[in-house]
């Protein structure tokens, strides 16, 4: 997530897992977004045939596809990165209530 926590006050590093572990879940809960999800469903491979070789389409007809796909793809990459930020700053607020320094 970009995150890094440290023990303000010698937590162990198994009650840090805990405790992070807490946080996620505790936070994805209340958020209804798991980023873990999230990175894991962009990086599927898109369902559907493979492309036929040898059926490419002309030059014109090619250029506004790509235009038209980054349109589409900017609202629900801009939609994601707004829902990762609040599960940021939720995460970051549960792990400082548990005495952790969070970057």
């Amino acid at each position: 997530m970009g995150l890094h926590t440290s023990p303000a006050k010698n937590q162990t590093p198994e009650q840090q897992q805990q405790d992070e572990m807490a946080c996620y879940s505790s936070v994805k809960q209340n958020s209804d977004f798991d980023p873990m999800a999230a990175l894991m469903a962009q990086h599927q491979p898109p369902f559907g045939p493979p492309p036929m070789l040898g059926q490419t389409p002309t030059q014109n007809q090619a250029q506004p596809q790509p235009q038209q796909q980054t349109g589409q793809q900017s609202q629900p990459k801009n939609e994601m990165q707004q829902k990762l930020d609040g599960f940021k700053k939720g995460f970051s607020a549960c792990m400082e209530s548990k005495n952790y320094v969070v970057k």
